[in-house]
């Protein structure tokens, strides 16, 4: 028989709760600091894939929120923008920013720290395991 965990459901009212913003705050940084290193041509792999995982998370979320085609707008911008990045990247094994993209991807992300902060964290959590299921259903489709 399989234990419960008595402590299950603090833990999903902590997570239901405001964010912390520490926490947040920790983690806008190091998302500006990925981006920073796309901009400058020293980005890793890893910092495009946090910079658009937070823009596509993000975009789920302003999804379930609705009520605004500005914002959906600038993120679908973001997503495209990020698609020729990875592109370039994919034939030149370097990210490179174009002048036209840096404001585009910046944007995005501004609105993006707007959405988290006004997100719980398990709002967030869904949008994030929402966003995992439509990029593995689109890479099966791509086999």
């Amino acid at each position: 028989m399989k234990r419960r965990d008595p402590l299950a459901s603090l833990r999903l009212l902590k997570a239901a709760s405001a964010p912390d913003e520490t926490a947040l705050q920790a983690e806008a940084n190091k998302t500006r600091a990925a981006f920073l290193n796309l901009l400058e041509g020293t980005a890793s792999t890893q910092d495009f894939d946090r910079v658009a995982m937070e823009i596509n998370t993000c975009k789920i979320r302003a999804l379930e929120i609705g009520n605004s085609e500005v914002l959906l707008e600038a993120l679908t911008a973001a997503q495209l923008a990020n698609t020729a990045i990875r592109n370039r990247y994919m034939k030149w094994s370097k990210f490179q920013v174009l002048d036209t993209e840096k404001p585009v991807v910046g944007a995005a992300l501004e609105a993006c720290e707007a959405i988290i902060a006004a997100s719980t964290p398990l709002q967030m959590q869904q949008a994030y395991e929402t966003m995992l299921r439509s990029l593995r259903l689109r890479m099966k489709g791509k086999k």
